[in-house]
């Protein structure tokens, strides 16, 4: 994990201790996690009028938002999502539930809800100058729909407040007046330590003040008692139970971030040398695991889940990343098999063949390319001879969206090009017909296709986006998806079907 500096969200929910109000909290170091949470649902209702929305690649990009009360931007660096992903963030205009007497300053609801980052972000939200980090101002989270609300540390630079994120849901900025007691406690055990180290921050910060010694002894303690309760366990249990590998990565990803934001890894070199250890045995044991079902089972959701096994492994340098590589090379072999017939006012032809895919090394995306005779060229009921017309299928580099529990959803671009135009003789011992400079498959499915065409290269050649697959996932038939048009002279019978194929 060396390469990658990993930042997560710090939770925190202001509690009392023997009625003394958090903001004069003082902490012993001992940390004690409760099996017994009582956490805090809210309300949110947003300003669906004042939002925006963007495509977010890999390469990663900034959201940007004016809701009145702040400026909100959002960084995502490189590998925070490993295909194009649709987000947005929408004002929060207000969230009912809060304790009495908070205020909610700023907040923007980050969707799609429950997006996991593979990279923590940054969310800014900068203020009028009024506003000062003197202020008893923190930040908020809460999970889905208002679910387990709690405060978040922030980072102040000047009226610019700094939130880090994970995953996307409800986010902002509240002020809490000294008289509020919250009693809330978050169910998950990382909350419940993240909202530990909030308190003890906030009451050295607020007034800009410093982390003493004693401070941060205190945070150590804390952190190192959060990788026991939580971190440990679940990476450990992921290296038996591969199901487990994501949840205990996030968990990692969370203790990690916050012990950087902190710099406090000499401190914990121990603990995280240990977490990196155990975290590449889950990593090893899901790939085996993924890739087992995959060949055992054809599952075409350890297709995608190798794939991106392989991505993480690729961006974060963990584990064996060319054992990863070739298992997803191996599950995620498919072939795009056509069967087509298309008519173009009587100039008829055919072809069948397959298209071999295969992943990209640079880009892990599936990709492939083959040429595809055409067959059976006539004109009306009379057979043609021609030259031989090829056309070549290429499958532009494309990703599945599949995932355990959901329903696949398939976009192929596919790019047809010919070999050139041919002279079809269609000739009878009654007549001679010759058809000069055509090409009869490419012309019908051409003039078939239009809706779907999404890029001409050339008169012989274009891109088409085939969407809405029928999911088969079975016999070897991951998707199947079938024309069958007719329309203004023009008429087709097509079927492409994706064949899983692993090795």
């Amino acid at each position: 994990m060396s390469k990658t500096k990993l930042v997560g969200i710090v939770g925190v929910i202001i509690v009392l201790i023997a009625g003394v109000l958090v903001w004069k909290f003082v902490f012993t170091g001992k940390t004690v996690f409760t099996d017994n949470p009582n956490p805090l649902t809210v309300t949110p209702t947003l300003a669906e009028s004042v939002t925006v929305a963007k495509s977010i690649d890999q390469t990663g990009g900034a959201i940007d938002l004016d809701i009145t009360a702040a400026q909100v931007n959002l960084q995502l660096p490189a590998n925070a999502v490993f295909d194009a992903t649709d987000m947005s963030l929408t004002k929060i205009a207000s969230l009912n539930g809060l304790p009495t007497g908070t205020e909610l300053i700023a907040g923007v609801q980050a969707q799609p809800n429950g997006l996991q980052l593979n990279q923590a972000s940054n969310l800014q939200f900068t203020l009028p100058e009024n506003m000062t980090a003197t202020k008893a101002v923190v930040g908020f989270g809460y999970s889905d729909d208002g679910q387990e609300f709690h405060y978040l540390p922030v980072k102040w630079n000047d009226t610019t407040a700094t939130l880090s994120l994970t995953g996307f849901s409800g986010y902002g900025l509240i002020v809490i007046p000294d008289y509020v007691e919250n009693t809330y406690t978050p169910s998950a055990q990382g909350a419940q330590a993240t909202q530990k180290l909030a308190i003890i921050t906030q009451n050295q910060l607020k007034d800009g003040g410093t982390i003493d010694a004693a401070t941060t002894q205190q945070i150590i303690d804390i952190l190192r008692n959060w990788y026991k309760a939580a971190v440990k366990k679940q990476t450990q249990a992921a290296a038996g139970d591969d199901a487990l590998f994501e949840q205990a990565y996030h968990e990692y990803l969370s203790w990690r971030s916050v012990i950087q934001s902190y710099g406090y890894e000499d401190n914990l070199r121990s603990e995280l040398s240990e977490a990196d250890a155990l975290l590449e045995k889950a990593f090893t044991f899901a790939v085996d695991q993924s890739s087992k079902r995959c060949r055992e089972k054809k599952d075409i959701t350890e297709a995608a889940r190798l794939m991106w096994l392989a991505k993480f492994a690729q961006v974060h340098g963990i584990g064996d990343e060319k054992n990863a590589l070739d298992k997803a090379f191996q599950c995620t072999n498919f072939e795009l098999s056509i069967t087509s017939t298309t008519d173009d006012f009587g100039s008829i032809a055919s072809l069948s063949g397959t298209v071999p895919l295969t992943i990209d090394e640079n880009t892990l995306k599936l990709t492939g390319t083959n040429t595809i005779p055409e067959t059976n060229p006539k004109s009306g009921d009379n057979p043609c001879s021609s030259a031989v017309v090829n056309q070549t299928f290429t499958v532009e580099p494309t990703t599945f969206s599949v995932q355990t529990g959901t329903q696949p959803k398939i976009e192929l671009p596919l790019k047809i090009t010919d070999n050139g135009a041919a002279t079809y003789d269609c000739s009878t011992s009654d007549y001679e017909l010759l058809v000069h400079d055509s090409r009869f498959w490419l012309n019908g499915f051409f003039s078939a296709h239009r809706s779907e065409m999404t890029k001409i290269h050339s008169e012989n050649s274009a891109t088409f986006l085939l969407q809405d697959w029928e999911i088969v996932n079975s016999g070897g038939v991951f998707a199947r998806k079938v024309y069958d048009r007719s329309v203004e002279g023009v008429a087709e019978q097509t079927t492409f079907e994706l064949l899983h194929k692993p090795q």
